[in-house]
């Protein structure tokens, strides 16, 4: 059989957090309502799965900073939701499609809640992070007992602007990341500059996320330790979108 994802297990408990690789086919659903679910079904089926477990699509597509929380998924049935931060109670799923952006997974065994972030530096700068786990923690989630765990994503040799790319990056990210870590923004960024050539900056987003958990005092992370950039495993946006058509993984957590 061939392999079809990565997953890891969080510790002590019947949940797990995952995502598919190239071999897994195409996730992107171009917009369709009717595909998206299709699209999440054919995830369960391919972890091994009940679909009879309730399960919300996220919807990440505005790269903004709002987040929802069902207090408990209707076994079979999925609910749809434009957001880039999902939290819920109980048995159940959520799952949405990246194709490079960081995709991070939370999970509280004692609180009976897990949850899906979607890490774009869009949704950081707009406060993902603050509001996810202001909500988190107001339905019940501790600092002491979240485990979080990171899926793969594009690492920071594979977030890469020069050019165009690095006048975007001066004007428009590295402003916004000196305003979140003013004394020390530097260590997110690594400045090159070639003889003959125009200077180009690396840009470690998963490293600034990080510190952001950290400095909210949560410190049990999971790294998958690959990401989508590198090699050919997973579905890349700057590599594999091409002539308007894209291509996407899906990251998901369950817990059932």
């Amino acid at each position: 059989m061939k392999k079809e994802f990565v997953f890891k297990q969080f510790d002590n408990d019947n949940a797990l957090a995952g995502m598919t690789l190239k071999s897994a086919g195409n996730f992107y659903a171009n917009g369709s309502i009717e595909g998206v679910f299709g699209k999440a079904d054919k995830v369960f089926q391919i972890a091994g799965f009940s679909r009879w477990l309730g399960n919300v699509i996220m919807r990440a597509e505005g790269h903004g900073s709002n987040v929802y929380f069902f207090e408990k998924l209707k076994k079979g049935e999925s609910a749809q939701v434009f957001c880039d931060g999902v939290i819920y109670r109980g048995y159940g799923a959520a799952v949405f499609f990246p194709g490079g952006c960081p995709a991070i997974a939370f999970h509280d065994k004692k609180a009976g809640i897990s949850g899906m972030l979607h890490g774009g530096w869009k949704s950081i700068a707009r406060g993902i992070i603050d509001n996810f786990l202001a909500l988190w923690e107001n339905v019940g989630g501790r600092k002491q007992n979240t485990q979080i765990i990171f899926l793969p994503a594009v690492c920071k040799d594979g977030a890469v602007y020069r050019g165009d790319g690095y006048k975007y990056f001066s004007k428009t990210i590295s402003p916004v990341v000196k305003a979140m870590r003013p004394s020390d923004f530097f260590r997110f960024f690594a400045l090159i500059k070639r003889r003959h050539k125009d200077e180009y900056v690396k840009f470690d987003l998963i490293r600034l996320i990080c510190f952001l958990l950290l400095e909210r005092g949560y410190e049990e992370m999971i790294d998958i330790d690959e990401c989508v950039c590198c090699g050919d495993k997973f579905w890349f946006y700057d590599r594999d979108d091409k002539n308007g058509k894209k291509y996407r993984n899906a990251a998901f957590v369950i817990s059932g």
